[in-house]
């Protein structure tokens, strides 16, 4: 078979069905390794640091002409910068005239601690150097979606493992100082497609006179939107509340006029573009 690697280790082939036909190939014979061509070093840093080998695969023969390498699915495993291990499904898909295709790396929890949550990865594949080389275009991950695009991701160095962008840290943008007004949550963080999370959360009390204020810690150039952008918010007595991010970087608390104390939050996402 095309994929095999020049050296062999004693193994077996556990076939059933006919070629031709339905056919299932239980293949200890592969010991390939797995790289992936992925973030240049401006890029994200990751959480994924190695694939294992693939090994113990099923080779599912399609039977059709000018078939040059089968669809395979192979269980491997995948470490994490923690330290922790989770258990993985990849499946190659068939190949015909080039030893290239379409992937998916589906990751389970890892352990132990279960500190890693599920993700799906997909992309192409193609085989370099007796390697099973991964490009990823798109991951779902329990926080949302990643897409893997020329602007996020410079699809320049190999041999990495970089597949999942690391989880983003809440970034606090500081105290208002404002007389009847506290913040209790007042912070950001970028989202794995490129947008920006912005969280503001407090209470007020009697007393609060209607104004505007700019937080402390503006947003770095990286995170900054394009154009002046608005978020709504409300409170408990349903008064409106909103923050401005501006270009700048600065982001401005916008707030009513209190009679009496009440809870308020102003959050979501906003796009850079």
């Amino acid at each position: 078979m095309a994929m095999r690697p020049t050296t062999q280790q004693p193994a077996f082939q556990v076939v059933a069905g006919v070629p031709g036909g339905p056919q299932v190939i239980l293949d200890s014979q592969l010991n390939l390794p797995v790289t992936t061509l992925m973030p240049d070093t401006s890029a994200a840093a990751s959480d994924i640091t190695s694939i294992s080998n693939v090994k113990n695969a099923l080779r599912m023969p399609s039977g059709l002409s000018g078939e040059t390498e089968p669809c395979i699915v192979a269980p491997v495993q995948v470490t994490y910068t923690d330290g922790t291990v989770a258990d993985a499904l990849l499946t190659l898909t068939g190949t015909f005239g080039i030893i290239a295709g379409s992937f998916v790396l589906a990751i389970s929890d890892s352990s132990p601690g279960i500190s890693k949550i599920w993700a799906q990865i997909s992309g192409l594949w193609n085989l370099v150097g007796g390697a099973i080389q991964l490009t990823p275009t798109m991951a779902v991950t329990s926080s949302g979606l990643v897409v893997y695009t020329s602007n996020s991701i410079a699809m320049q160095k190999a041999g990495d493992g970089n597949l999942l962008p690391a989880a983003e840290t809440t970034h606090a943008l500081g105290a208002l100082g404002v007389a009847h007004l506290t913040v209790a949550i007042g912070n950001y963080y970028a989202l794995p497609d490129g947008g920006v999370f912005l969280s503001l959360k407090g209470t007020c009390a009697n007393g609060l006179a209607a104004g505007n204020t700019a937080f402390p810690n503006s947003l770095p150039a990286a995170l900054r939107p394009s154009t002046t952008t608005m978020l709504a918010g409300v409170d408990t007595q349903l008064s409106p509340w909103a923050a401005q991010i501006g270009t700048g970087g600065a982001i401005t608390l916008y707030y009513p006029t209190a009679g009496q104390a009440r809870t308020w939050s102003v959050q979501g996402r906003f796009d850079l573009q």
